[in-house]
Parts: structure tokens; C-alpha cells; sequence
């Protein structure tokens, strides 16, 4: 999980500082964070949703459409003053699901 987490902090440390460098020119960087999102290959391998699903607190696995939906919203008017961050979409796994597996908090 460590290598996860250091891609992870190296992709929102850069989009961070390109925000402050890009901003001026009216370039916004915002990153966005999906969870587990449910694809054909969980059936395909055999893989169980459900039990990745229990430590979800909104009790099941994101859609595709679920996670397009944020970034349209970030590309959108709405999100016009959006830079310098990261917009977490994962149904809470964030922050209770690294706890529950085992792999320590957040």
C-alpha cells in the first residue's frame, strides 16, 4: 500500500503546485479520486463486490457514471472556482475503508 499512497500524495502535491503556478493564466488543476468503481472484470475474475462493498459506508461500489458525474460538475460553471484540490469520490471508503482492511487511517 505504500507505494499507493506515495503516487497518490506525489499527484495531489503537483497538482497543488500547478495550481498556483497556472492559476494566474486561468488554468484550473483539480484531482479527482475515485474509489472502487464496480466494472465487468469483478465478474469476469470472479472477484466479490460484496465483500468490498461492507466496508463502503454507502454499502456498495461506485458506478462509472458516478465518478463522470463529479468531473463533469468540476468542468462544469459550478465548479469555476475549483483549483488546488482533490475532489474525493468513493462513497466514504476514504475515510473509514484504510481502518477496516487493516491498512491503518487514511
Amino acid at each position: 500500500m505504500s507505494h499507493s499512497s506515495a503516487a497518490r500524495a506525489g499527484v495531489e502535491s503537483m497538482m497543488r503546485t500547478l495550481a498556483v503556478e497556472w492559476g494566474r493564466h486561468g488554468i484550473r488543476t483539480v484531482a479527482v479520486a475515485p474509489g472502487v468503481v464496480h466494472t465487468e472484470a469483478w465478474e469476469r475474475y470472479g472477484l466479490a463486490p460484496a465483500d468490498v462493498s461492507a466496508v463502503i459506508p454507502l454499502g456498495r461500489l461506485q458506478t462509472a457514471d458516478e465518478v463522470a458525474a463529479a468531473i463533469a460538475f468540476v468542468v462544469s460553471p459550478a465548479g469555476a472556482y475549483m483549483t488546488g484540490t482533490t475532489l474525493t469520490v468513493d462513497g466514504g471508503l476514504d475515510v473509514s475503508g484504510p481502518a477496516v482492511l487493516g491498512g491503518g487511517a487514511g
